[in-house]
């Protein structure tokens, strides 16, 4: 890629943008997934609780990071000297440490939601008052994806 067009796509407006549509198609996956998740894994207990129903708990466990997302995105529209993408996410472990585009572990860093406890409470609430599960189980239900992925992200980075 010549180096005009490089410079094209690291004007702050670009990145902006790309910061919000990456972060709302992502999330949405996300939240997608984690319903499916919850429907396919209490499936037996709560069999009246459809798809639509995990969607919309997935919906409330997702949405204080609403707020974190408007705060990231008034942060890198009110400061005009910086425009790296680690300054417009504010919600992610790499907002915090800020590892540069290089480094093996900056996407991982930049996936891992600082919020992540939040939703680990919200979760076990959902799925333990709706579902019979004892609080041992709905706390392997709501954790397991999130630690299965980064987890085993963490370690394939490691290994490499």
């Amino acid at each position: 890629m010549p180096q005009a067009e490089a410079e094209k796509w690291l004007q702050r407006e670009t990145l902006l943008a790309s910061e919000v549509l990456g972060g709302w198609f992502g999330r949405a996956a996300v939240i997608f997934a984690l319903a499916l998740w919850f429907r396919l894994s209490t499936k037996q207990e709560a069999p009246n609780f459809g798809y639509r129903h995990w969607l919309a708990a997935s919906c409330f466990i997702f949405l204080p990071a609403v707020i974190g997302d408007l705060a990231s995105y008034t942060n890198m529209t009110l400061a005009p000297n910086f425009i790296l993408p680690a300054h417009a996410d504010l919600n992610s472990l790499n907002g915090l440490l800020k590892l540069p585009l290089t480094s093996s572990w900056t996407a991982w860093a930049a996936s891992l939601p600082l919020l992540l406890p939040w939703y680990w409470v919200l979760s076990i609430t959902a799925i333990g008052t709706w579902t019979p599960l004892n609080q041992g189980k709905a706390i392997v239900v709501a954790t397991l994806p999130w630690v299965a992925v980064f987890g085993g992200w963490a370690i394939i980075i490691a290994i490499n």
